[in-house]
């Protein structure tokens, strides 16, 4: 109303209305609105990573649950384009974390049934070596497999590696070197594929059994 009360002033009323609207262009994207279904979603491969075929996320039955779920709480066709090509950019990092917890769990149980440092590091170095030598026997990679977030397997080859030790390998006497590739295999940069030099002492160990047992497998 105007100063007086008693009138409606258009002026004021106009620039209300018109803050209004700008108010409501922010709040939804400069006008855009949430489709009238989810099935009305259109998304693009802008954003997301090469691996990622924006066909075979279409057809997809996770996202169109998300895209359900989206739509009940009214976000635009923008908002859910930003969230998948921002997830998709972060699964990698999100699933690298989740591996390194799993770890840390398996290395605590591991401890907790070897309770001595010197006893948990040869028994890893042991298991380290009989999974590989089986597992290049079998054409299985038991680290590609997720075999080594497993604890049983880690103490079934851990025993494994203990057994043969005893029994004596086949490949005649001892070459050079022999203690000093028990104490690389005792070391956590053998048996941590995450340590920063496993693949170097892991190397150097697989150079120890070439070189005395040739193509013989070491187990």
């Amino acid at each position: 109303m105007g100063a007086d009360g008693k009138e409606l002033d258009l002026g004021a009323s106009a620039r209300k209305l018109a803050e209004s609207y700008t108010g409501l262009e922010k709040k939804f994207g400069a006008g855009e609105v949430p489709p009238k279904s989810p099935d009305e979603y259109q998304l693009t491969a802008d954003g997301l990573p090469d691996t990622v075929k924006l066909q075979d996320l279409q057809q997809d039955p996770k996202l169109k649950e998300f895209l359900k779920a989206a739509h009940a709480k009214g976000m635009t066709n923008a908002q859910v384009q930003l969230v998948v090509a921002e997830f998709y950019k972060l699964a990698p990092q999100l699933l690298g974390g989740a591996k390194a917890l799993d770890t840390d769990a398996v290395i605590g149980e591991l401890k907790q049934a070897w309770k001595d440092e010197p006893t948990f590091r040869q028994n890893m170095g042991l298991a380290y070596k009989a999974a590989t030598a089986l597992g290049r026997k079998a054409g299985v990679d038991w680290e590609a497999a997720g075999l080594g977030d497993n604890p049983a397997f880690i103490k079934l080859m851990a025993s494994i590696g203990a057994e043969v030790g005893e029994a004596g390998l086949p490949g005649g006497g001892d070459a050079p070197g022999a203690e000093t590739v028990q104490e690389l295999m005792a070391s956590e940069a053998y048996w941590n594929a995450k340590h920063p030099d496993h693949k170097r002492v892991a190397a150097k160990v697989q150079q120890f059994y070439a070189a005395k047992f040739g193509n013989q497998p070491a187990v």
